[in-house]
């Protein structure tokens, strides 16, 4: 899929993103999304660490495929392992999944997986 798909309505089981700033979360980091958009067909989402007392940057991803976390959901980093970091969701079922890449220079990837309500095709910033 592409970032066109998003605007679909569906809500496939991964997301694929590129991380365009922030800092890699390590095991135990809690994240919120804080923010979606859509920008000249490009789907952004922010997520802030809940651990760092606003230290760190947040993490800005560009969305590649599939459906994105909602305003507010909040995930936890469980593990990383090799080139994955492995984040879940705070909350039960139902669990979905997004795949980000971090930064365009060491390429790493985490995955995610989130709880909630789904934004998808959105077209401005949702507070």
């Amino acid at each position: 899929m592409t970032s066109n798909s998003l605007s679909a309505g569906c809500r496939p089981a991964l997301t694929h993103a590129l991380v365009h700033s922030g800092t890699a979360p390590t095991p135990g980091t809690f994240l919120r999304c804080t923010r979606a958009c859509v920008v000249a067909n490009q789907v952004f989402v922010r997520l802030a660490n809940l651990n760092d007392a606003g230290h760190d940057a947040p993490l800005t991803a560009e969305a590649i495929a599939g459906a994105l976390p909602a305003v507010g959901s909040i995930v936890r980093c469980t593990q990383r392992a090799e080139s994955y970091i492995a984040l879940e969701a705070t909350s039960s079922v139902p669990r979905d999944h997004w795949l980000f890449r971090i930064s365009s220079e060491d390429r790493t990837r985490i995955l995610l997986h989130a709880f909630g309500e789904y934004a998808c095709g959105l077209y401005e910033w949702l507070y």
